[in-house]
C-alpha cells in the first residue's frame, strides 16, 4: 500500500488524537457539572460552549476514522485501510518487526493462526488473515459505527430536519477508541517499525490528556 505510513499517521492517527482530546474535555466537564452548576462563578454557560464545540470535534474526527471508503478518493478510514489488507495484501511491505507484532497480536486476543503465518515468514498470507480478523471485529461494531456517522450525517454535517437521531453512549465510544488504537498498534510495529503502542500502554494518548488534565486542575482550584 502505498504511502502507508502517511495514511496512518496524518490520516488515522491525527484523526484518534483530536477524538481523544476532545472526548477527555466532555469527560471533565460531564463529571464536574454538579459542581459547575452550583458555583458561586458563573462559568456554567462558558463550559456548557467547551463541551459543545468539543463534542462536534469528538463526533467529526471519530467519524472520519470510520468512515466508508471512497471509490473516487482515497479516503484515510479504518474501511479502505482493512480493505486493502484484504484484498492487496502483497502491496504491503514484509513485516519489519516480527517480535513485538506477535506481543502485540497476543496481548489483543488474536488466534494462533494468523500467529503461525507470521512465525513461518508467510507475509502475505498473515497480511491477509489480519485484514479478515480486523474486518470481523470492525463488523461487530456496525451499531457503534453506523450511530456515529449518522449523528454526524444529520445535525453536524447537514442541517436535516429530523428527530430520529440517536447520540452515541460516550462509553460505547471508548470501544470504537479502543479498536482503532488497536490496529494502528500492530499495523505500526508490523509494517512501520512504529511504537504507537508498547506493553499495553501508549504515551500518545497520555499526551493528549494534557488539556482535560488542566481543566481538571482548574477546576479544582476554583471550586
Amino acid at each position: 500500500m502505498k504511502n502507508l505510513d502517511s495514511f496512518i499517521k496524518t490520516g488515522i492517527v491525527t484523526d484518534l488524537l483530536k477524538a481523544e482530546e476532545a472526548y477527555n474535555v466532555i469527560k471533565v466537564i460531564g463529571e464536574n457539572s454538579a459542581k459547575i452548576n452550583d458555583s458561586e462563578f458563573d462559568i456554567k454557560y462558558s463550559m456548557a460552549y467547551f463541551q459543545k464545540i468539543s463534542i462536534n470535534e469528538f463526533v467529526m474526527s471519530l467519524s472520519r476514522v470510520f468512515d466508508n471508503k471512497s471509490s473516487k478518493n482515497k479516503t484515510r478510514c479504518l474501511s479502505l485501510l482493512i480493505d486493502e489488507l484484504i484484498r492487496s495484501p502483497s502491496s504491503f511491505p514484509d513485516v519489519m518487526e516480527d517480535y513485538q507484532t506477535i506481543k502485540q497480536l497476543e496481548l489483543f486476543g488474536y488466534n494462533d493462526t494468523i500467529i503461525a503465518s507470521l512465525t513461518s515468514k508467510n507475509y502475505n498470507q498473515f497480511t491477509k488473515r489480519l485484514g479478515m480478523s480486523f474486518l470481523t471485529k470492525y463488523a461487530n461494531l456496525k451499531t457503534e459505527i453506523e450511530t456515529i456517522k449518522k449523528w454526524r450525517d444529520k445535525t453536524l454535517a447537514h442541517n436535516d430536519e429530523s428527530n430520529s437521531v440517536t447520540k452515541i453512549v460516550f462509553r460505547d465510544s471508548e470501544r470504537l477508541i479502543d479498536f482503532a488504537w488497536e490496529i494502528v498498534t500492530i499495523l505500526g510495529w508490523a509494517y512501520l517499525n512504529t511504537a504507537y503502542g508498547f506493553e499495553g500502554k501508549n504515551d500518545l494518548r497520555e499526551d493528549f490528556q494534557r488539556k482535560s488534565n488542566d481543566l481538571k486542575t482548574l477546576i479544582n482550584r476554583l471550586f
